[in-house]
This record gives structure tokens, sequence and C-alpha cells, in this order.
């Protein structure tokens, strides 16, 4: 059997129209599954900041589920700041906004209660400038921007993330926050 590398797949989409796109995943499982990855990967590549795909590895974003998007996660000032963890059926999804600003929603447990932080683009068609909203947990602790001209402003994200999706969880400093650890839920 002729197994053809995801990259072909990718390329074969480029020259179909929408009818035939959408029955190229009826030929099987494997194409369509290889598709999906590789058109995710390409959108990520594409769309995420370089910086975001290295502290949360693309190989593991590539098979987060996509959060679809719902009106109400928008709050004031186009934050979004309004995900709720019942919205969410995993620990962390991708997603993009009404304003075709593509964002990461992390569903998180403090010991005493749930909570999400989001990372997203602040403007649209910028790489450059990522920022974030959060409730109780806090896991990313940037102050403003998380990214910013291509530099990272939380020193401790990637750490924090990495261990987070093994399993681990972040401890806070007890002296300014009433919980001792976070952890996915």
């Amino acid at each position: 059997m002729l197994v053809l590398p995801n990259e072909i797949f990718l390329k074969i989409c480029t020259y179909l129209n929408i009818y035939n796109y959408t029955l190229l995943p009826r030929i099987s499982k494997r194409a369509r599954d290889s598709l999906n990855i590789t058109i995710k990967k390409y959108i990520l590549e594409r769309e995420f900041h370089p910086l975001l795909l290295n502290v949360f590895g693309i190989d593991n974003l590539i098979y987060y589920p996509v959060l679809e998007w719902n009106k109400h996660f928008m709050g004031k000032e186009t934050y979004i700041d309004n995900i709720l963890p019942r919205d969410m059926n995993d620990s962390i999804m991708i997603g993009r906004d009404l304003h075709n600003r593509y964002f990461i929603c992390i569903r998180l447990n403090t010991g005493t209660r749930q909570n999400t932080e989001v990372i997203f683009q602040k403007y649209l068609n910028s790489k450059a400038h990522w920022t974030y909203s959060n409730g109780y947990a806090r896991v990313i602790n940037a102050g403003g921007y998380i990214i910013d001209n291509d530099k990272i402003k939380d020193k401790d994200l990637k750490r924090n993330i990495n261990v987070l999706q093994n399993g681990g969880y972040v401890t806070l400093n007890s002296e300014t926050r009433d919980t001792e650890y976070i952890e996915l839920l």
C-alpha cells in the first residue's frame, strides 16, 4: 500500500476546490487524520508566535482540541476573559475568536476552585504581541503582554507549562496567595 507523506496531503489541498476538499477525508481515516494534523500544524506555524510554539511544543499543540468560539467568551475591551472551565472539554485547548485572533486556553485546578487562563493575540494579524487573561489562578505572571516584540515576559512560563503538561503542579508563593498548588484540570 502506498503511503503518502503528510506534507503531500497539504499540497494536494491547495489544488482542490472546496467540493473536492470535502471528499478527500472520505478516502480513509488515515487520510482524514493526516490531513487534519498537517493543516493544524501549518496554521500553528503560520499564526502562532514561535516562542509560544516553543513553550507549549508544536507537537503538543497539534493534538490539543479546538475550542469553538462562543460570543460569551469575549469580555470588555476585546479581552478573551470569559471562558469558564465548564466551556472546555480538555485541559488545554486552542481556538480563534470572532476577530480571527488565535488563543490557547488552559483549565486549572487550584485545590479550592477551578479556573481558566487564556493566552491570546492582542492585535489581529500580528504575532508580535500576545497577552493573557486569568482569574484566580496565576500560572502566567507577565504583567501585561506575555510576548512583546519577540520577547517573552514571563521568565517561568515555559517551566510552568512543561510541569503542567507532564502531570505536575506549580507551587505558588504562599505569602501572596491562599493556595499551595495549581494543576491542570
